[in-house]
C-alpha cells in the first residue's frame, strides 16, 4: 500500500505545481518582460523486485524559464540600433524643417537680401529703396543669428541629454550588479535552481540599458551576466557595476563626452565606438549633422560678412566717401586648447586670409617635437609642417602662426567659422552710407576726333580715389600709339584697343576704338553722381558668383547644408522604421517561444486540474485498498 500510496502523493504534488505554475504564467501575462514558466518532470527512481522495476512515480525536476538565448541577443542588436536611428531621427527633423523652411527660413531671406540690392542698383539715389535693402539685410541677419542660436540651443540640449541618460544607464548597472548577487546567492541555496523571476528582471533591465547605449553580454559559468560597451569597456562584471561620467571634451570644452572611470582616474572614451541606444544616436546626430551644420552657417556668415564688405569698401556713398562695412566684421577663428596642455591656446594666432577659401571645418593642430600636423576634421585631410617652418602659414583661406612652441604631444582646435554666425551683425542703419557708386569716375572728352571709348573702371583698394585727386588724364599719342598721363613723372602706356589697363596697381579699365592724336580721357573722382550704380551692380551679382570655397554661391552651399541635413534625417527615419520593424518581428518571435499564451495554459490548467482529481482518486483507492487489509 505504501507503493501506491507514495505514487498518488507524488502525482498530487506535481498536479499541484503545475496548478500553481500556470497560474503564475496568466497572472503575468501582461507582465513585460516576463517569460513563461513550464514544469520539468520525471519518472521518479523505480524499485528493484523480483519481478521487475516497479515504478517510483512522477518526480518535478525544476521549474524551467521558457528562454531563448539567440532570439534575445538579435532582439537586443534591432533595438539598440533603432533607438539609435529614432533618436538620430528626432533631433535632426527640427533642424531639417528650420533650414528648408520656403516661407521664413534663410534661403528666402538671401533671395530677399539681393533682391532689394538689385533694387539699390536700379535707382541708387532713392532713399526708400536703400531703406528697403538694409531692411533686408537686417533680416538676414536675424535668420543667420536665429538658425546660429537654435544650433546652439540644440547643442546644449544634447549635452543635457547625455548627462541625463549617463546617470540611468549608472542606476540600471548597480541594479544589473545587484540582481547578479541575488541570483548567485539564491541558485547556490536552491542546488543551482534558477530563480526565474529574478532572471526575467535582469533581462528586462539590460533591455533598458541596450536601449539608452548598445551593449555585448557575456554569460559567466556561474549565471552572472557581464556588460560592455564602446570598444570592450566593461560596464557590469558580475557584482560589481563601473561607472560612467559626462565629461567636457579634452579637445571642445563646449561639447559633453562619455568619460569612463576606472580606478579613480576618468577617461572620455571616444564617441565613434559609442554605438547603438539613444546615446550612439545622440552623438551621432552631433557628429555628422549638427556640428557640420553649425560650420556651415559660419561659414557662409563669415564669407558673406567679409567679401560684401570689401566690396563696399570700393565704392562711393551718397555722401562722396569711401564704403565702409556693410556688416560687423567677423570674427577671428577660435583656438582652443587641448586640457591636458600645458602651453595655452595664445601659443597660436589664426586669421582670416581669404574668406573665400575658408572650409566649413574645425583644424586641429599637433606637434610631436619634430612636426606640426595640421588636420582637418570634416575630412580627416592632414598636412605635415616640420617645425623649421617659417610662420605664418596659409591653408584655406587661413594664416596660422605659433608663437609658442608647445610641448610635444600636445595639440589645439582651431574654429574658423564656428561663432562667426551667431556674431554675425549689420555694421550701419544709414541708407546714405551704402556705397552704390564707383569712387572712380572716368570719361572721355567731347572734343575728341576720334572714335575711342573708356569703360568704367574697376579698383581693388581704396587708395584708388586719392590716385586718381587730382583727376588724372590720358592724353593719346599718335606718334608713338601711347596714352600718356598728366603725372610728373609721366606714365606712357601702349595703346591696344580694348586691353585691359592697370593703373598704379588698383585701377583697371579699357579703352576700344580708335583715338585720335591729342584725345583725352579722364580718371577722377566720382563724388556727386548719386545716379551711379556701379558697385551696386558689383555687389548684386555676387549673388552667382561662386565666393564660397571658390566652388559655390552662397545659395549653392546653403542648398548643399539642405541637401546634407535632409539626406541624415531621411536616411535616420528608413533606417529606424526599419529597425523597428525588425526588432518587432524578432519580439514576436521571441514572445511566441517565451511569451504567454492564454489559451495554451487554461488547457494546461484544465490538464492539472485532472491529474490533480486523478492522482486524489489514486490516494482514496489506496486507503480504501489498507482498509480491506485490516479487517481481514
Amino acid at each position: 500500500m505504501a507503493d501506491i500510496f507514495s505514487i498518488g502523493l507524488g502525482a498530487l504534488n506535481a498536479a499541484e505545481i503545475g496548478i500553481t505554475t500556470t497560474g503564475q504564467n496568466i497572472a503575468n501575462a501582461s507582465t513585460p518582460g516576463y517569460s513563461r514558466q513550464e514544469v520539468l518532470q520525471s519518472a521518479a527512481q523505480p524499485q528493484s523486485t523480483s519481478y521487475g522495476f516497479l515504478g517510483g512515480g512522477v518526480q518535478v525536476d525544476s521549474i524551467a524559464r521558457v528562454y531563448n538565448q539567440f532570439l534575445v541577443d538579435q532582439s537586443m542588436s534591432a533595438q539598440a540600433q533603432a533607438a539609435s536611428y529614432n533618436t538620430y531621427y528626432s533631433q535632426a527633423q527640427p533642424i531639417d524643417q528650420m533650414l528648408s523652411d520656403q516661407t521664413s527660413g534663410l534661403q528666402p531671406a538671401i533671395q530677399g537680401f539681393f533682391t532689394s540690392l538689385q533694387s539699390v542698383a536700379n535707382s541708387p539715389q532713392s532713399i526708400p529703396a536703400r531703406q528697403a535693402f538694409l531692411s533686408n539685410a537686417q533680416s538676414l541677419v536675424s535668420q543667420i543669428n536665429g538658425a546660429a542660436n537654435t544650433l546652439t540651443n540644440t547643442s546644449n540640449g544634447i549635452n543635457n541629454s547625455i548627462t541625463s541618460t549617463i546617470q540611468n544607464i549608472n542606476s540600471l548597472a548597480t541594479q544589473v550588479a545587484n540582481l547578479n548577487q541575488q541570483i548567485l546567492q539564491l541558485q547556490t541555496a536552491a542546488n543551482n535552481n534558477p530563480p526565474n523571476d529574478l532572471l526575467d528582471q535582469r533581462q528586462q533591465l539590460i533591455s533598458q540599458i541596450n536601449q539608452q547605449i548598445g551593449v555585448k553580454t557575456v554569460t559567466e559559468s556561474n549565471g552572472n551576466v557581464d556588460l560592455y560597451i564602446g570598444s570592450g569597456q566593461s560596464l557590469v562584471i558580475g557584482n560589481r557595476s563601473m561607472t560612467l561620467k559626462a565629461a567636457p571634451d579634452p579637445a571642445n570644452p563646449t561639447n559633453t563626452e562619455v568619460a569612463y572611470v576606472l580606478n579613480g582616474a576618468t577617461g572620455v572614451l571616444p564617441s565613434s565606438t559609442l554605438t547603438g541606444g539613444n546615446l550612439g544616436g545622440m552623438l551621432q546626430f552631433r557628429n555628422q549633422t549638427l556640428e557640420t551644420a553649425q560650420n556651415a552657417i559660419g561659414q557662409l556668415a563669415v564669407v558673406m560678412s567679409q567679401t560684401l564688405n570689401q566690396q563696399n569698401q570700393l565704392g562711393m556713398d551718397l555722401n562722396g566717401n569711401l564704403g565702409g562695412n556693410l556688416f560687423v566684421p567677423p570674427p577671428a577663428p577660435q583656438v582652443l586648447a587641448n586640457a591636458s596642455n600645458t602651453t595655452p591656446a595664445s601659443a597660436l594666432t589664426v586669421s582670416i586670409s581669404n574668406a573665400s577659401q575658408l572650409q566649413a571645418s574645425d583644424y586641429r593642430l599637433s606637434y610631436d617635437g619634430t612636426n606640426y600636423t595640421i588636420t582637418r576634421l570634416s575630412d580627416n585631410t592632414s598636412t605635415t609642417y616640420p617645425n623649421t617652418t617659417t610662420f605664418p602659414i596659409s591653408l584655406d583661406g587661413m594664416n596660422i602662426t605659433v608663437n609658442t612652441v608647445p610641448n610635444p604631444g600636445e595639440s589645439f582646435l582651431i574654429r574658423p567659422v564656428a561663432s562667426g554666425a551667431s556674431s554675425m551683425a549689420l555694421a550701419i542703419t544709414d541708407p546714405a552710407k551704402v556705397a552704390a557708386a564707383n569712387p572712380v569716375a572716368t570719361s572721355a572728352s567731347s572734343a575728341n576726333i576720334g572714335n575711342a571709348t573708356i569703360s568704367p573702371a574697376t579698383i581693388t583698394a581704396q587708395a584708388a580715389l586719392a590716385e586718381v585727386t587730382p583727376p588724372v588724364v590720358f592724353t593719346y599719342n599718335a606718334t608713338t600709339n601711347a596714352l600718356v598721363d598728366n603725372q610728373t613723372p609721366s606714365t606712357s602706356i601702349p595703346y591696344v584697343s580694348g586691353q585691359s589697363i592697370t593703373y598704379k596697381g588698383n585701377i583697371t579699365f579699357t579703352v576700344t576704338g580708335q583715338p585720335q592724336n591729342n584725345d583725352t580721357f579722364t580718371l577722377q573722382s566720382n563724388a556727386g553722381a548719386t545716379g551711379d550704380n556701379t558697385n551696386a551692380l558689383a555687389m548684386a551679382g555676387m549673388e552667382t558668383q561662386n565666393l564660397v570655397q571658390g566652388t559655390t554661391s552662397f545659395e549653392g552651399a546653403f542648398g548643399q547644408l539642405i541637401s546634407l541635413v535632409g539626406t541624415n534625417t531621411s536616411s535616420a527615419n528608413v533606417n529606424g522604421q526599419s529597425q523597428q520593424a525588425l526588432y518587432q518581428q524578432i519580439q514576436n518571435s521571441q514572445q511566441s517561444v517565451s511569451g504567454v499564451n492564454l489559451d495554451e495554459e487554461a488547457a494546461n490548467l484544465l490538464k492539472y486540474q485532472q491529474n490533480y482529481q486523478a492522482a486524489g482518486k489514486l490516494l482514496s483507492i489506496s486507503s480504501q485498498l489498507f482498509q480491506s487489509l485490516l479487517q481481514i
